[in-house]
């Protein structure tokens, strides 16, 4: 598993690559980038909520 940090500087064609080499899973990425939300959210104020499984 990927560090988080690393993930959320990818560009999306990385992400595509780290998918199909199967380097990384697309609920990891996209658990990665709901951090990065839920770590912003307080200062922002612009999500109403992130809903996860």
């Amino acid at each position: 598993m990927a560090e988080t940090n690393e993930l959320v500087k990818l560009t999306a064609a990385q992400m595509a690559e780290k998918i199909r080499n199967k380097e990384v899973s697309s609920r990891e990425l996209v658990d990665a980038e709901l951090s990065v939300i839920d770590a912003a959210e307080p200062d922002l104020h612009a999500f109403p909520s992130c809903f996860r499984r």
